[in-house]
């Protein structure tokens, strides 16, 4: 069996165990368009794993001083073959399992292996960016 069959077995198993529905509603990027709905790219329902409690990288330059690094709020990953679209900072994910909660995606990475990696913040109450 080749690697890349492992990692699809892999990517499912996440999914199917940590998954929940979500939706994704592109945005779009323009000056004037902003915070609205992106033409060209269509809202769709997925699955993904989020979490709400990333891992904070901790540094330390002196043994009596350190420096957290900190920014992402939570993570959403997806399996790259179930997006219609590519997803790109400023999109949305709502959460349908949570009271619809949204999130901003700030960061996408693909992680090279079958999967994108969204690093998101929460949408403020008004449901935009904080």
């Amino acid at each position: 069996m080749r690697f890349a069959n492992y990692e699809r077995l892999a990517s499912r198993a996440v999914d199917r165990v940590f998954g929940e529905a979500v939706r994704v509603d592109p945005q779009a990027g323009g000056r004037f368009t902003r915070g609205s709905l992106d033409p060209d790219r269509a809202s769709f329902s997925a699955v993904a794993a989020v979490d709400f409690n990333p891992v904070i990288v901790t540094t330390r330059r002196h043994e009596e001083a350190s420096a957290e690094l900190t920014g992402d709020r939570a993570h959403a990953s997806f399996g790259a073959p179930s997006l219609p679209v590519q997803l790109r900072p400023g999109d949305r994910i709502v959460l349908l399992e949570r009271d619809e909660l949204a999130l901003i995606i700030r960061v996408v990475e693909p992680d090279g292996l079958g999967r994108v990696l969204c690093r998101c913040v929460p949408a403020g109450p008004a449901g935009d960016e904080p």
